[in-house]
């Protein structure tokens, strides 16, 4: 079945039409959309032939697909299959920016124990030092898992 596409080209703007053989509505969109083609309206082409006029011959298949027929821009009869589904995750950026900063603010808490403890050795090592890496420890670590639970929540 031919469908008839209107849309603009997504890198010049230009509107078009195009003539699509396809098996249905959706497969005839997503071919347009492969070509570049920002889809704004997709119906069922019908051939307005009176019968004074001699009837045209057939759209030969193109090798990439453009040429101009009267009006209407036609295009290879039959559009290949488009290529599968790839899923993109969309996980907030937000979350993963969280994630990033709770994992250094832990990393900083290790190193500041790592460095306290081999500089000053485990009798000298300041208890205020020590303190504030160990929390930091723990709230970066509570500060990751919210994160990943809230990114979960969002995003599924």
């Amino acid at each position: 079945m031919r469908y008839t596409v209107t849309g603009a080209h997504r890198d010049s703007g230009q509107d078009m039409t195009l003539i699509i053989q396809a098996r249905n509505f959706h497969e005839a969109e997503d071919c347009a959309r492969g070509m570049g083609i920002l889809v704004a309206d997709v119906r069922e082409f019908h051939e307005q032939n009176t019968s004074s006029e001699a009837p045209r011959p057939p759209i030969e298949p193109l090798s990439i697909a453009t040429r101009h027929v009267g009006e209407h821009q036609a295009v290879s009869p039959y559009c290949p299959p488009s290529r599968p589904v790839q899923t993109i995750e969309k996980t907030g950026k937000v979350w993963k920016a969280q994630q990033l900063l709770s994992a250094l603010v832990t990393l900083i808490g290790v190193c500041l124990i790592a460095g306290e403890l081999s500089l000053n050795g485990a009798e000298d090592a300041s208890g205020e030092r020590l303190a504030i890496a160990v929390l930091m420890i723990a709230g970066g670590l509570l500060w990751f898992i919210t994160a990943r639970i809230l990114a979960w929540w969002f995003h599924g």
